[in-house]
């Protein structure tokens, strides 16, 4: 019985995970397409936004389904702007802002308070109702960590420290020419990427309710593409390098380095949209000899690869990747079949890129990638 129901907890996590990403990727798609056929004037807006969250800890292992028991109640302020030169109509939102929440159980898990930038894709705009996906993205600090001592119920967090996202449906209906009122449903996650242990990370999802000010609205005109069919770079093959560390065991907190490469190829969808599949090896050449009671795990093999689908979110040199993967070479049956990368790109160059994401499996953080990539256009 035990048995069937890890497998089923397990195909829960990966359905929430990809339809996050599938949520995500249909937003971009359908809130980039424009018509394409003239100039026009667009409005530039400053906005205040002030939210109050209501929700629950995600219990992905039971430790966290026994101590996260109550509910999760947060707050947030943000302030932004939206960009138009990127994307003539439904200009996207970006934004930075402060959060604090608790985490189901204050004397166990602590606190969680963030600093963040925002990303919101606006796809439905009308004159009292509007409908977009955020992307946030930030440093969180966490006020009770694991402590062997202090704290050793906490077998969720190891470090003050962490990486803070989050992903929102948001909705807003406008209440006056300045104010509306904000719905949305949303998801965060704070996880150290498994640089000190224990760490399962912790994901809530919550609903978010608040109101958006607009501070400041000017008219702007910018040109329309007339044609994207004869835009560059519609097909592209990416080769990416990347490295990272983490921690293997709790009891005997041993650095462990891996090394990764992926291939995989993209195809143009729109200015800030590309969507794609590829291939991924990883090398993790852990040392077993800390498993005395794993006395075969010795023969595992050091090297993964598997297969991803993914998308990546353009704004200028800056991107957004979101990727679901499964494992199709493994000798080590304590890695999971589906994986995940949630990351961030930075073009320096006309082909060269870095890369810095968080890879995980079962809503749990693996480790850490940093990384350079190269862009060969077709």
């Amino acid at each position: 019985m035990s048995f069937a129901r890890s497998k089923v907890e397990a195909w829960l996590k990966s359905v929430i995970a990809t339809a996050l990403s599938v949520l995500l990727a249909q937003s971009v798609v359908v809130g980039s397409e424009t018509s394409h056929n003239k100039d026009y004037d667009v409005v530039n807006q400053s906005f205040f936004q002030a939210a109050y969250y209501r929700g629950a800890v995600y219990p992905h292992h039971d430790y966290i389904q026994f101590h996260a028991s109550g509910f999760v109640n947060g707050l947030d302020l943000r302030v932004g702007k939206n960009l138009p030169k990127v994307r003539p109509l439904n200009p996207p939102m970006l934004g930075v802002g402060v959060y604090a929440s608790g985490l189901g159980n204050s004397r166990v898990y602590g606190n969680l308070y963030s600093g963040f930038v925002f990303f919101t894709s606006q796809y439905v705009t009308g004159k009292q109702f509007s409908l977009g996906t955020t992307i946030t993205s930030g440093l969180g600090y966490i006020t009770r960590p694991y402590h062997r001592i202090d704290n050793p119920m906490n077998q969720a967090n190891g470090s003050h420290w962490n990486a803070f996202i989050q992903l929102s449906l948001e909705m807003q209906f406008r209440v006056s020419s300045d104010l509306s009122i904000m719905v949305s449903p949303i998801y965060s996650h704070a996880s150290n990427g498994r640089v000190k242990l224990p760490n399962s990370g912790i994901n809530t999802f919550a609903l978010r309710l608040g109101a958006n000010y607009m501070l400041k609205q000017s008219p702007s005109a910018i040109s329309q593409v007339d044609d994207l069919t004869d835009l560059p770079n519609r097909h592209r093959i990416t080769l990416l390098f990347n490295g990272g560390v983490f921690e293997d065991n709790k009891s005997k907190p041993i650095p462990c380095y891996t090394l990764g490469y992926a291939t995989y190829y993209s195809y143009y969808v729109n200015p800030m949209a590309r969507v794609g599949a590829g291939v991924d090896m990883f090398y993790i050449p852990i040392d077993y000899s800390i498993y005395p009671e794993n006395k075969m795990v010795s023969d595992y093999a050091p090297l993964s690869g598997g297969i991803h689908f993914g998308y990546e979110f353009v704004w200028d040199k800056l991107s957004f990747v979101i990727q679901q993967g499964v494992r199709v070479l493994s000798s080590n049956p304590n890695e999971s079949i589906l994986f995940s990368r949630v990351g961030i790109r930075y073009r320096f160059a006309n082909k060269l890129f870095v890369n810095c994401s968080l890879k995980s499996s079962k809503l749990a953080a693996e480790y850490i990638e940093w990384g350079v990539g190269y862009d060969i256009n077709l």
